[in-house]
């Protein structure tokens, strides 16, 4: 069953509104409608209720149609607005489309009205559609920048063909001792370069393209600070049909041999004093965790 079309009529003659509204169910459309034809009572039906159109006529006493699309427009600015009138002229149409009238119908040619009403909820609907679709892209970027910026990996998404790195967070900030506007649109090659020579970004493919591998090492080209080493990974995605990698990377400690086993938490904290402060505390959790599993440390 066809749900009722809700109409708003502002109109001050009653026989006018019998006619439109029988136009309206002869095109097929089940009509629930209100008149009304003072400010008042519009303000007080527009407040009231959300309404799927307006019709008003152009000459109302004491209360112009051009005031009433103004009013409408303020508090159901999505609300489709077509004028139905018998005295109209051009410049005043002219003028009402200007300022947010959707469509004018003369009352002697109502067999225009069933058209106009059906092109504009088609529209309306789009309209609504495309901000939903907008709210949530917006929402679903917030929720996915509080995730990238909460990960303690520094994350690169990174153009597959050219390099360019499209964003980033604040750990790669931190670890690259730059601001997000230098990363964002850089070149990789500018940031980052292979310890044993050869193409980061082929080296970031290859990764992207072998899951089974669990990644490599590359060298962060750091602000005012000597190059770090980091362990990268990268995984491939998709973005509005544009290939990309989703790069992942922490710094790394170099292996030192047999002096390794040696060192407490702190001389391994020591030793990676200009890491920043989050790496660093996720590292000293980490070591207390590996420390409390040695045999002999729940001794006193």
């Amino acid at each position: 069953m066809q749900a009722p079309l809700h109409v708003l009529m502002i109109e001050d003659n009653e026989n006018d509104a019998f006619f439109t509204t029988r136009e309206l169910k002869r095109a097929g459309y089940e009509i629930a409608a209100t008149r009304v034809d003072a400010e008042d009572s519009l303000r007080a039906e527009l407040s009231r209720r959300s309404w799927d159109l307006i019709l008003c006529d152009f000459t109302l006493p004491g209360f112009g149609g051009a005031e009433a699309l103004r009013i409408a427009k303020e508090l159901s600015p999505d609300v489709p607005f077509i004028f139905v009138s018998g005295t109209i002229g051009e410049e005043a149409v002219a003028e009402a489309m200007r300022r947010g009238a959707q469509d004018y119908v003369m009352k002697d040619r109502l067999k225009r009205l069933a058209p106009a009403v059906a092109r504009e909820l088609r529209e309306a609907a789009l309209r609504l559609e495309a901000r939903q679709a907008d709210r949530y892209m917006r929402e679903s970027e917030h929720k996915y920048r509080q995730l990238f910026d909460a990960l303690h990996e520094a994350v690169f998404v990174i153009d597959q063909r050219g390099g360019r790195i499209l964003d980033t967070n604040r750990q790669a900030e931190e670890l690259l001792r730059r601001p997000r506007p230098e990363i964002v649109g850089a070149n990789q090659a500018a940031l980052f370069t292979a310890p044993a020579g050869g193409s980061v970004l082929e080296e970031l493919r290859a990764l992207a393209a072998d899951r089974a591998r669990s990644g490599c090492v590359l060298e962060m080209l750091r602000h005012d600070a000597p190059p770090l080493q980091v362990h990268a990974s990268a995984s491939p995605i998709e973005l509005y049909g544009r290939p990309l990698l989703l790069a992942l990377m922490h710094p790394r400690i170099a292996r030192q041999g047999p002096r390794t086993a040696g060192l407490d938490p702190e001389q391994i904290l020591d030793a990676v004093a200009d890491w920043p402060e989050t790496t660093r505390a996720d590292l000293r959790e980490r070591l207390k965790h590996l420390r409390a599993g040695q045999p002999g440390s729940a001794r006193a």
